[in-house]
């Protein structure tokens, strides 16, 4: 098969498997809920990392799918999670858990999700699952410590860019190196190459989440599920707004001040918008996306001649490449 191919394969794969899952009648309240999340139409970006590291190891499903599926079900938990946090109303253009019901059923079907992703772990036919444990410890320690200090962000006056790219590095780039390194982990144990590994999903997740604060100003709508200029409304601190903190001056420093203080409505997003391109915020974003990505392809080479290395490179490719 061809890369695509196999791409496809594994996405219909992680859809068969995560089908299977939360398939309870009793209670409806906690069961609907966690169906709606994890049987919704996803790109399975982290799940399908895993199953191909898995397979750059020569492991078989039977090792590497339960731990894909525990890093996908962790995921969602997240995002349920932090649209309550966030008064997020939809997630891939559908209302979010909270929103559908209501945030008491949310926070309980997010916290069984937990439970659930922990006992996948268990379905793992792996010999080295003490180490698959401390792997996925450590991501949900760095995704709860990345979300607190994103949540201290919005009310202290002054973050500094390497304190937000410290944030993004928890929050965002550990639970996609959980994904690229736990399914060679599952495999091999800790033999050193999950190191490498883990060094190139850092900085494909740092590319990623900066990408993320682009698209949530520049990309489109209807593509990208939520509505556009979110985190302008919030206020969150992001990257294009500490830099646009960094240059503004005058009049652009007290706009900037407003939408920290949350005082800007999605009526005033063109405006920001406009500001940014003024200021230099998008060339320059668009810059340290651009190189994030050629070091994160600097680090895909390691992994040439591998059997599974043009399927992955061709995941990161539709990932660095994404528009929504």
């Amino acid at each position: 098969m061809t890369p695509d191919q196999d791409l496809l394969a594994l996405r219909n794969s992680v859809d068969l498997y995560l089908k299977g899952l939360a398939n309870e009648n009793e209670p409806e309240s906690l069961y609907e809920p966690i169906r709606y999340v994890l049987h919704a139409p996803g790109k399975r970006i982290r799940p399908i990392l895993s199953l191909i590291s898995g397979k750059m190891a020569g492991g078989h499903d039977s090792i590497i799918m339960p731990v894909a599926a525990a890093v996908e079900v962790f995921h969602n938990f997240t995002l349920v999670h932090d649209d309550i946090m966030d008064h997020a109303a939809s997630r891939r253009g559908n209302p979010t858990v909270h929103v559908k019901w209501d945030e008491n059923v949310a926070i309980l079907s997010g916290d069984m999700m937990v439970g659930m992703a922990y006992r996948l772990l268990l379905f793992s036919e792996t010999e080295h699952l003490r180490d698959v444990i401390s792997v996925f410890q450590d991501s949900v320690d760095a995704v709860c410590e990345g979300q607190a200090l994103d949540k201290e962000f919005e009310t202290r006056p002054v973050v500094s860019i390497p304190e937000y790219l410290t944030m993004i590095e928890k929050k965002t780039a550990w639970l996609i190196s959980t994904a690229l390194r736990i399914g060679w982990v599952a495999v091999n144990g800790k033999d050193g190459t999950d190191k490498k590994l883990h060094n190139l999903a850092i900085l494909l997740g740092r590319g990623f989440q900066i990408q993320d604060d682009y698209l949530d100003l520049m990309g489109d709508q209807a593509s990208f599920g939520k509505s556009i200029g979110g985190d302008i409304v919030e206020g969150k601190k992001t990257y294009l707004l500490l830099t646009a903190l960094e240059r503004a001056e005058g009049d652009d420093k007290l706009f900037v001040r407003k939408i920290m203080n949350r005082e800007v409505g999605f009526d005033q997003v063109p405006a920001v918008r406009d500001m940014f391109k003024r200021l230099g915020v998008l060339a320059e974003t668009e810059t340290v996306i651009n190189q994030t990505f050629e070091d994160t392809y600097s680090l895909l080479k390691d992994f040439e001649g591998n059997q599974a290395y043009e399927v992955l490179k061709l995941q990161i490719e539709q990932i660095l490449n994404r528009k929504f």
